[in-house]
Parts: C-alpha cells; sequence; structure tokens
C-alpha cells in the first residue's frame, strides 16, 4: 500500500487497495482488481484468504427451522463462491507453481487443486483411481485438470526433499509445514499417471482454464453452475506432451535413473521442436525453454548437432578422462582465457600428487608442460608466476602458440619471463634457454647475453629510468646482499627462496635467517626437530618455507601454504631418508597439514569445499594419539573444536584424555556432552561447561588474559546448537550475578543450567555481559536472522542503558520473525516483555508518542502509561504524525479531548478523522478489526525501523 507514514490524510486505503470481502459483494471487480500491477491484497495473498475463509465456512446442517435451512444454504454458496474465486486468481496466474512457491503453503496448494478437480470432473476426482483413466477420452478441461494435479505432485516431492536436506539453524521458526499427499509413494503415482498421458494418443490438446472461465454465483444462483470452459486457453499436443516429458525426465533425474531421462528428454526434445514450429507458440502454458531443456541434456550425455563444447567442458571432460590431452587445452586457453586460474592450479596440485602416489598414469613431462602452461597463463595475467622444475623445452612448448598473437603489452610480460628465466636459471638452464627459437623471438642478442651475465635477481625492479642509475651503486655488493634478502622475505615461490637462500649463505656464511624478521616463530616442538636436521642448508630452507606457511595460513591462502608445506616434507625426505627424525618431522608436518584443512575448514563454514567426514576422521586419530609422538595442544584444541563445529559430539565427548589435560579442549567436550543430552532430549545436561566457565569471571583473579583465551575460543565456535549452548549458560549467569528480575535475559534453555551461584558477590558481572556480547556479535555473524539471539542482545543493550543500540535489535528480531512486517507478528517472536522494554527506551529517549503507539501492542493495553506519554509536552518523535498508527478508540478518544483541552483544534481534528474511519468501528466483526491492527502495526514498526535503522 503506498502510504505517506506521516500524513494522516492518506492512511485510510490507497486507490490500489481493496478489501478481500468486497470480491464476494461484487466478484466482478476481481478481474480489474487483479490487473492492477500495484493492488492490494496480492494475488496470492487473496487465494490464502479465500481459501482460509472457505475452510473456517461451517458446513450446512440438517435442521427443521426454515430461516435456518436458508441461512444454511447461502453459507454454502458462499462458500462455493470463495473457492471459485481462488480458483479465478490461480487462473489469472496461468496455474504458475513458481507464483505459489514461498507464497502459498503446500496444504493450501492441494486444496486448491483438489476443488479444481471437483469442478472441472467431480466423478473422477479420486486422485487413486486416475491410473485407469483412458485419457483420449476425456474432455479437455478435465485432461489439464488432472495433467496439472500430478505435474504439482512430482515437481513439490522434489522441492521438498531438497529443502529438507538443508539443516536450518537452531531456533529458526518454520513457517510451512509438509502436506501429506506430498511424499514418495504418490509421487511415483503420478509419475505413472504422467507416463500414461505421454504415451497417450491425442487428437487436440487440452484446455487451461482462464479468469473468464469460471461463472460466479450469487444467492439467487441454482445450486449447479455452468462454467463456460470453451473460455479458456487451447493448448497444442506438442506443447503439452513437451511438459509432460520435462517433469517426468526432472523426477527421473532427481531419482538418478539416467538411462529413463535420456529417453524422456530425446521425446522431449523432438516435441519442443515441432511446438516452437508452430505459429501461436508463443501463447503457452508450457515452462520448457531452450536453455533448461539444452542443460537437462547435456547432463545426461544428449548433446545437440554441431554442438562444440567450450574449454572449460573441455577442461572437466579431460580430468574426468584420466587428463587426456589436458596439457593441450591449457595451452589453448592461454589465449582465449576463458578457464579461471584457480581451476589451473587445483589441477597442477591434483595431478602432481595423483602422479606421484600412482593414482594416475602419465609420462613425467605432463606435470612439467602443466606447470609452464600455468606459469605462461599467470605471467599473462600480470600475477606472481614463478614456479617450480619447469625446463626449458617445456616453456618453449608453452610460449611458442603465443608469441604472434598477443598484444605488444602481453609480449613485454612473456619478455620479463624469459629473462627472469635466464637470469636465475643454472648454467645449464640459462644455456638451453638461450638457444630456444621462443627466445630469439622475444630478446635481442644483446638482451640474452646481458641477462646470461647476471648471476642475481634485478636489485631495483621498480626502478623504471634503470639506465640513469650509477654503475657503482648497480654493482654494489651491499645492495645485491640487499636484493637476495629482499627476496626471501617478500617471495612465496619455494623455489626462489630455496636459490635465494643458497646465493645469501655463499655470501654470507654466518648469517642467521631468523633474524631477518622478528616476527618470524614456528611452534616449539618444530622448530627443535628442524634444527636437528642434518646436512648443509636443508634446516634454514626448511626454517624459512615454514615460517612462510604460517604466514600464508594466516592470511587465509591455503592452497599457496599447502604447497610451502609439502615442499618441505619432499625436501627433508629426498635428503634425509627414511631415517628416524625424518620420519618424526613427516609426521609432525602431516599434523599442521591437518590444521591448515581446519583452518580452512572455519574460514569457508558452512560451505563443504574439504571433506567432512574425513577431516574428522583424521582429527579423531589425533585426539586417540596417547603416547609416542604427540600432537602439539594448539593441534589437540584445534581437531576438538572442529568435531564440535562438525556435530560430532558422541566421538568428541568418547575420545581418550591425555595425561595432562588442554583446557579449551576440555571445554569444547563438556559443550559437546551438553548439546549431545539436549539432542537425545535428556531432562539434564551435563554442567561440566557451567563448571569451567564460571570460575573465570572471579572478581579478584589474577590472570586477566585467561577471559581473552576463552573468548577467542568461544568465538571460534560456528555451530548453532553449541552456540545455543554457550549463550544460554552466559545469560543464566548474568541473570543470577544481576539479582534483578526486571533485567533478566531471556533466552532458551536456561532452565537447564543451576539456579544459584555460591558466594556470587565474588564475581565480575561485566565480564560475563563483555563475554556475551562478543559472543552474541559472533553468532548473528553466522546467522543475521536468528531471532532469539537478537532479542537477547537488544536485552543486553537494554540492560546496559543504550537504548537506541536495543530498539535497533529488537526492530531487527521484529523484521526477521516478519519478513519485514509482511506477516503479522505474532507472540512467539516478538512477546509482551519486548514491548514493555521498547516502551521504556522509547521514553528514556524523549520518543514519548512511539512509546504511546507501542502500548496498544501488549496484550493488555497499559493506558495508564500511554495516556501519561501521549500528554508530555516535549517529544522528540513526529508527534501527531503516528497519530494514523494507532487504532485502539479509548486512546484516540483520549487524544481529541487532550487536544480539545489544549485548544489544539487541528490537531483534535486529525484525530477525529483518523476514529471515523470504516475500519476502526467498534462493530465491526474480530476480522475486520484485528486486520485493521495489523496493517497499523506494520506501518508504525516500518517508520521506526527506517528511523533508527537506517
Amino acid at each position: 500500500m503506498d502510504v505517506d507514514l506521516l500524513r494522516p490524510g492518506t492512511v485510510p486505503i490507497s486507490a490500489d487497495t481493496s478489501l478481500w470481502f468486497e470480491f464476494l459483494l461484487d466478484p466482478s471487480l476481481l478481474e480489474k482488481h487483479l490487473q492492477n500491477p500495484n493492488a492490494e491484497p496480492t494475488p496470492t495473498e487473496l487465494i490464502l484468504k479465500f481459501i482460509t475463509t472457505a475452510q473456517n465456512e461451517r458446513p450446512p446442517e440438517i435442521v427443521i427451522d426454515g430461516s435456518s435451512s436458508i441461512q444454511n444454504t447461502i453459507s454454502s454458496k458462499r462458500c462455493q463462491l470463495l473457492k471459485i474465486l481462488a480458483l479465478k486468481v490461480a487462473a489469472f496466474l496461468r496455474w504458475d507453481f513458481d507464483a505459489f512457491e514461498n507464497k502459498v503453503g503446500l496444504n493450501m496448494q492441494a486444496y486448491l487443486l483438489k476443488e479444481l478437480l471437483l469442478l472441472v470432473i467431480p466423478e473422477k476426482a479420486d486422485i487413486s483411481r486416475h491410473d485407469s483413466i483412458d485419457f483420449p477420452s476425456l474432455k479437455p478441461e478435465a485432461l489439464f485438470a488432472i495433467f496439472l494435479y500430478h505435474r504439482w505432485v512430482i515437481n513439490s516431492f522434489i522441492n521438498t526433499t531438497l529443502m529438507s536436506k538443508i539443516k536450518p539453524p537452531n531456533n529458526v521458526i518454520i513457517t510451512d509445514v509438509g502436506c501429506d499427499e506430498v511424499n514418495e509413494a504418490s509421487s511415483e503415482r503420478s509419475l505413472e499417471v504422467l507416463r500414461r498421458m505421454s504415451n497417450a494418443e491425442f487428437s487436440r490438446g487440452p484446455i487451461m482454464p482462464t479468469l473468464s472461465c469460471f461463472s460466479s454465483l450469487s444467492e439467487h444462483s441454482s445450486e449447479t453452475v455452468e462454467h463456460r470452459w470453451n473460455l479458456g486457453t487451447f493448448l497444442s499436443v506438442n506443447q503439452f506432451n513437451c511438459q509432460i516429458l520435462m517433469d517426468i525426465s526432472s523426477y527421473l533425474l532427481y531419482r538418478e535413473s539416467y538411462k529413463e531421462a535420456r529417453s524422456a528428454l530425446k521425446k522431449c526434445q523432438e516435441c519442443f521442436r515441432l511446438w516452437k514450429a508452430e505459429p501461436l507458440c508463443e501463447i503457452s502454458y508450457c515452462k520448457v525453454t531452450r536453455e533448461d531443456l539444452s542443460g537437462a541434456c547435456r547432463a545426461v550425455g544428449i548433446l545437440p548437432d554441431h554442438y562444440s563444447p567450450s574449454l572449460v567442458q573441455q577442461f572437466h571432460d579431460s580430468i574426468s578422462g584420466m587428463y587426456i590431452n589436458v596439457d593441450k587445452i591449457l595451452d589453448r586457453d592461454n589465449l582465449t582465457k576463458e578457464i579461471p586460474l584457480l581451476y589451473r592450479e587445483s589441477l597442477e596440485l591434483d595431478i602432481a600428487s595423483e602422479v606421484a602416489s600412482g593414482k594416475v598414469t602419465a609420462h613425467r613431462d605432463v606435470v612439467t608442460q602443466i606447470q609452464a602452461s600455468n606459469m605462461v597463463r599467470r605471467a599473462l595475467d600480470g600475477g606472481s608466476w614463478h614456479s617450480t622444475n619447469v625446463t626449458p623445452t617445456a616453456l618453449n612448448k608453452a610460449l611458442s602458440p603465443l608469441v604472434n598473437k598477443v598484444t605488444e603489452y602481453e609480449k613485454s610480460r612473456l619478455k620479463y619471463l624469459v629473462g627472469w628465466s635466464l637470469v636465475n636459471g643454472d648454467v645449464k638452464t640459462t644455456r638451453e634457454m638461450s638457444e630456444l627459437p621462443v627466445t630469439k623471438q622475444l630478446m635481442t642478442e644483446d638482451e640474452i647475453l646481458s641477462a646470461m651475465e647476471t648471476d642475481y635477481n634485478d636489485p631495483m625492479p621498480n626502478v623504471h629510468e634503470y639506465n640513469q642509475i650509477p654503475m657503482s651503486i648497480i654493482c654494489s655488493p651491499n645492495l645485491e646482499l640487499a636484493a637476495i634478502e629482499r627476496t626471501v622475505l617478500t617471495s612465496y615461490n619455494p623455489h626462489e627462496i630455496k636459490s635465494a637462500i643458497a646465493k645469501l649463505i655463499r655470501q654470507n656464511p654466518s648469517v642467521n635467517l631468523s633474524k631477518l624478521n622478528k616476527y618470524w616463530e614456528i611452534p616449539i616442538p618444530i622448530h627443535n626437530v628442524v634444527m636437528n636436521i642434518p646436512g648443509g642448508m636443508l634446516h634454514n630452507v626448511a626454517f624459512v618455507l615454514l615460517t612462510k606457511f604460517y604466514e600464508l595460513d594466516a592470511m587465509k591462502n591455503f592452497a599457496q601454504a599447502r604447497i610451502m608445506l609439502r615442499t618441505v616434507m619432499e625436501d627433508v625426505s629426498e635428503e634425509c631418508g627414511n631415517s628416524q627424525q625424518t620420519n618424526k618431522l613427516n609426521q609432525l608436518l602431516m599434523w599442521e597439514l591437518l590444521l591448515l584443512d581446519i583452518h580452512q575448514f572455519h574460514a569457508s563454514w558452512p560451505d563443504k569445499h574439504i571433506d567432512w567426514s574425513n577431516l574428522s576422521q583424521r582429527c579423531l586419530q589425533v585426539l586417540h594419539k596417547v603416547e609416542g609422538c604427540l600432537p602439539r595442544v594448539a593441534l589437540r584444541e584445534e581437531c576438538s573444536l572442529a568435531l564440535l563445529n562438525m556435530g560430532q559430539w558422541q566421538a568428541l565427548i568418547t575420545s581418550p584424555q591425555v595425561k595432562h589435560s588442554v583446557p579449551l579442549a576440555d571445554l569444547y567436550v563438556a559443550i559437546a556432552a551438553a548439546c549431545e543430552d539436549i539432542n537425545k532430549y535428556n531432562k539434564k545436561i551435563n554442567t561440566d561447561a557451567w563448571e569451567k566457565l564460571l570460575p573465570l569471571f572471579v572478581s579478584n583473579q589474577k590472570r586477566r588474559d585467561s577471559i581473552v583465551t576463552i573468548t577467542n575460543a568461544l568465538i571460534s565456535i560456528v555451530e548453532p546448537n553449541a552456540l545455543a549452548i554457550v549463550i544460554s549458560l552466559l545469560a543464566k549467569v548474568h541473570n543470577i550475578l544481576k539479582e534483578q528480575p526486571q533485567f533478566d535475559l531471556c533466552i532458551q534453555l536456561l532452565h537447564l543450567w543451576p539456579s544459584a551461584i555460591k558466594n556470587s558477590s565474588q564475581y565480575n558481572i561485566k565480564l560475563v555481559i563483555e563475554l556475551l556480547y562478543d559472543v552474541l556479535v559472533h553468532a548473528l555473524k553466522h546467522y543475521p536472522n536468528n531471532v532469539p539471539w537478537l532479542k537477547l542482545l537488544g536485552d543486553l543493550h537494554f540492560v546496559n542503558g543504550h537504548h537506541t543500540s536495543a530498539l535497533c535489535s529488537y526492530l531487527e528480531a521484529a523484521i526477521a520473525g516478519s519478513e519485514y512486517f509482511t506477516r503479522p507478528l505474532h507472540k512467539n517472536v516478538v512477546e509482551d516483555h519486548i514491548y514493555k522494554r521498547m516502551i521504556k527506551s522509547c521514553t528514556a529517549l524523549q520518543c514519548h508518542t512511539q512509546a504511546g503507539v507501542l502500548c496498544q501492542f501488549l496484550d493488555d493495553v497499559d493506558y495508564a502509561t500511554a495516556f501519561k506519554s501521549l500528554a508530555e509536552g516535549g517529544c522528540s518523535d513526529a508527534m501527531d504524525s503516528f497519530y494514523d498508527c494507532i487504532w485502539d478508540v479509548n486512546i484516540l478518544e483520549y487524544l481529541i479531548n487532550l487536544h480539545n483541552k489544549k485548544g489544539e483544534h487541528h490537531r483534535r481534528q486529525k484525530v477525529v478523522k483518523i476514529i471515523g474511519l470504516l475500519e476502526l468501528n467498534s462493530n465491526n466483526n474480530d476480522e475486520i478489526k484485528r486486520e485493521a491492527e495489523n496493517i497499523r502495526k506494520g506501518r508504525f514498526l516500518r517508520s521506526m525501523a527506517a528511523q533508527y535503522l537506517s
């Protein structure tokens, strides 16, 4: 409704709004209303209102009194008219299931389609007998009704099944319940009906009922009304069969019956072609598009004529076909740049690991060629293109197709790539590179000779006026040494780092690499083992690469960090062989790789980029390791956290405990035990988490860093049930320590925790509030529409006197619970105590008119507070512009009297105009009163949201 909230003159009803019962009095208004694109109520809202009202109509009773019999007859006609009106709206929407989805519940949809069957073909409205119908002998309108019902069944079954696999967050209210008619058995029955329908021979297609087909009823109409089905839209046989076959194939694809789906899609293709060749193909019911059909066909291997797959498709096909010709595809992509670089880098890692493990048999040059091709692609994109083990032959093969086809700017990048290879390669590599045809095409003879004479990286690559730099500076040993150190510090390419370390040690054998960067450090257990590695510079290389690994892990560059760690493991295994020291270091590094996967799991939550089942098994192996080389404490904590977040509570609880307790891991176990008890519906839950968290809030404890550690631990939890446990625990501690019932925090699960704390005066409630606030902000970052948590955050702000923030949180909760006030606010969304706190917050902010309006929202209207608030002189809100949001007649009468006493005749006249509106008449029935109340509630809360949340 287009209503200016601050202009009472526009309050009653806009020109686009109609009251639903007006269509009962004059059904001809319906079509005019539906043609208006801004009409309110919307078509789907009308369907819900008509069906709900028809279902609430009492069935006719057999009575002796003649007047009662007439009344029941009228009631029956009214019920029938409501159903016809709902069907007319559905016909206006062209029986589009997409328009019903998320707007009309499944039970309502089933009721509507059954009513269509009863209206069109009452003798065959029994669904269970449709499998024996002779479809070619049916009337066209009856054929469409049966077809519509059964395609609705299979589509609804697919949608509800897929949605049920998505587990909703804890405490989320489910608004749409399932429909008993949508199940696997009924969908299989509907599939057989549609199959028989698709195999039948029709001389003409069905008739789709339109709005003009349905005849209206009146009190003078007879019991039976003839509907004008011939005014409907005729569907061609090809269009009809195309939609049936598409629905059948969609269900078969969902059922993974690909062979049957392939057969159905081939027929659908032919029907689609014939349908599109018809002259009136644009006027249709069929929802099949060329793109949808093409996608479904490709999914089952049906390719169109003259089909040329894109490079991305060829790339994926090559991966699924054991990497056949993948290097050639990458070379072609260097020109077109269709395949995302992320895909190419993942391929490089995957094929290297699979070839090394023997899972894939491939020529060893294939891996090198892929690395060279990716190196060239990164150079063309201007990114970090350095790569390891790229031979001159592979680089020449990757560059040759590009030299004469790229732009001058890209050619300069390729020239720099070749020059870098000449400068940084060994003697053999440099000689081979200098003799390649591609090198001579990109560089002159003088440039090649100059590059071959250089034995170190360009010390000033960012200086463009290179010829202006004095030769004494360029050849300075100190500058050369600084350039090498800079490479060690800034590079994230393992081959480049190892080469730089070798040069650095040759020039300064006594260099201490750990002093290059004061922030470089690795865990002590790994550091001790690395420093004891025998061999020349291996422990230096391992130390630097591991520090780079932890840097990349902190930057969430998990792919590059994984390369660093695997490089260390390969170098150690290659140089040290199969010794006890090597095996111990490899075991520690494998655990660090697990830690990296856990960090990636949490960074990508809730997306499943990592196999959860495999990750949980690896975490359990760490927790079950109780002797020998033990994993470090941080890893055990992260494994416990990962299992808690994956919902593996029972496995975490039963994992063995080490001799020395791991505090955070024990806390995660305690939270998991509470989650498991709630999951099993136990009346009492494990209170170990309570016992572990409570000592943190003692006022005189010396270590304040422990609360920081626990805060970081709790805000690492992302599983909704575990978060609900922690939040309820902290809220309960707050309520006990506060000892003021008017400031209690309200949240579910409070009753499960202890109701008293010994020596409560020793605890610092400020620490509890800070920790609860941090956890709530973290939880709402992951679940922003969780209504109970939003209300709790509002309570927390209210308790601390932050009234504006409290109103913001309460309004966000109301928005999330009512889809921005498009649905009525039920008491399970916003309770009376929330409204009372909103009233107090408005009063504290000098918004007395808003407080007075909110007094109506209570179950028992607080007239004393409302009258006091509305009589206040100094207001910081819009004052009388909110009068159009008042529906309580007593408050309106008080305002009339108040303004009359003050001589404010203009304001009094506004209130008189409002109180005279028809929908506020005290003689209206409850439904009209409730609708007027809901409209004004939504209007007022939307205006508050615009004020406080903008």
